[in-house]
């Protein structure tokens, strides 16, 4: 469904991505676990065609993305950070419990 095949990102003279490829057969949650500064914003931002400037492919249902299709893999991805993961679950209704304070 979802296959990243050699990508790589760079900041300057900093890479952040190298080689990085993976496939992604069945739906359901996928966590990116590391360190700060390790990379994780940086593919989840590739991932949904945010960030447009790395070298590699990201293919989605057998299509290569580009800023022309990217609204097709838009449209599944739910982008979490602390605060914002449990309101922003609740509006695409993934979660069916109530807002606890």
């Amino acid at each position: 469904m979802l296959e990243l095949a050699n990508i790589n990102k760079r900041y300057n003279e900093r890479q952040i991505l190298k080689n990085v490829s993976e496939k992604f057969n069945r739906c359901g949650l996928v966590f990116l676990l590391g360190d700060s500064g390790a990379g994780k914003t940086s593919l989840l931002n590739i991932i949904g065609m945010l960030d447009l400037n790395f070298e590699g492919k990201v293919i989605y249902k057998n299509e290569i993305l580009n800023s022309q299709n990217k609204s097709s893999i838009q449209q599944y991805l739910v982008f979490c950070s602390n605060t914002t993961c449990q309101t922003r679950l609740q509006s695409y209704r993934l979660f069916n419990s109530q807002r606890k304070y």
